[in-house]
């Protein structure tokens, strides 16, 4: 662990410590987590209580810092059967630090997991978990297509590429740190070049931009008194600015691209109420719309959907292939 990690990581222990909650367990994930913190890094943190009753997302500044804080009752403490259950979805406890820890309780969970995941029984499972959920999105896709619904397809089949890249990312890499995605899936050459054909993100913007347009969008939607105050609020703007620099200095734009995207869809998720993203893009502002179109948000052709389907395949198949 660096000298930054380890300074947010006591940051982490006096914020908990001035908490009006009884926490029982609590960890640290994303750089802090992994060991690898730069001036950049906020504290991704999650502590458990018995005092509420359902999750609660935050946004927090202490102590010149940003913590995003994710309160869950202690039933949620991840255990041996949801992980067998559900590998994929706590694959996050792979590069998580636990700082409080009642019983030893949530280490012991912790060190079994980082075996598990270890094993070739579960990489197994996590591949098999991956491939269920990409053939959903892919399924999803061709039914958009038969209705019309080019944007929603294109963000189906784009979704099946992006989680078959975080699988390629886990399995072939050991690290569950979604920056690290594009850089990886550079080195899988033909892969990469026939992705950036077809892939909607691939487009020559500044990074300044990239950074108006989040803002925008943000702006928009806290005007629409959405209840989503975790993802919309200014907080978020200065987390993206933040990444956005850190990308910026290491020349990674596309990545930076890719996570804007991403981000952006995530917004769209929580504020849709369930409308094709094809009906919710049409109802916002002309110049939302636009930066939008910018960061990616356009509608492949349904051959281009084919081809990024099959890339999904591909890389599934990369992974199983490991396993061999």
């Amino acid at each position: 662990m660096n000298e930054k990690s380890f300074m947010l990581l006591e940051t982490a222990k006096k914020f908990i410590n001035q908490l009006n909650l009884d926490i029982m367990y609590a960890s640290i994930g994303g750089s802090v987590g992994r060991g690898n913190a730069d001036e950049f890094s906020d504290i991704d943190l999650t502590v458990y209580t018995k005092t509420i009753a359902d999750d609660i997302a935050q946004n927090i500044s202490f102590h010149q810092n940003i913590i995003q804080l994710d309160i869950k009752h202690t039933d949620e403490l991840p255990n041996k059967e949801r992980i067998i259950a559900s590998p994929w979805n706590y694959r996050f406890l792979y590069e998580s630090a636990v700082i409080e820890d009642t019983g030893n309780r949530f280490a012991e969970i912790k060190d079994w997991a980082v075996n598990y995941y270890s094993s070739i029984e579960g990489r197994k499972h996590v591949i098999e978990q991956v491939c269920n959920i990409v053939k959903e999105r892919t399924q999803h896709a061709f039914n958009s297509l038969k209705k019309g619904k080019h944007y929603s397809a294109t963000i189906a089949a784009t979704g099946s590429w992006t989680e078959s890249a975080l699988l390629f990312l886990f399995i072939n890499c050991n690290s569950v740190d979604a920056g690290k995605l594009i850089r990886e899936i550079q080195n899988v050459e033909d892969h990469y070049n026939t992705v950036k054909i077809v892939s909607p993100f691939f487009n020559e913007v500044k990074v300044k931009e990239i950074i108006h347009i989040m803002k925008q969008f943000r702006y928009h939607l806290r005007n629409q008194a959405y209840s989503f105050e975790f993802g919309i609020d200014e907080i978020q703007d200065l987390l993206f600015e933040m990444k956005a620099k850190r990308l910026c200095k290491k020349d990674e734009t596309v990545t930076l691209l890719w996570q804007a995207y991403s981000e952006a869809l995530w917004l769209y998720f929580e504020t849709s109420n369930g409308l094709y993203f094809d009906d919710y893009f049409e109802m916002l502002p002309k110049n939302i719309r636009q930066g939008l179109s910018r960061i990616g948000f356009t509608p492949l052709k349904e051959e281009q959907i084919k081809i990024l389907n099959q890339l999904s395949d591909d890389l599934l198949n990369l992974c199983k292939n490991m396993m061999k």
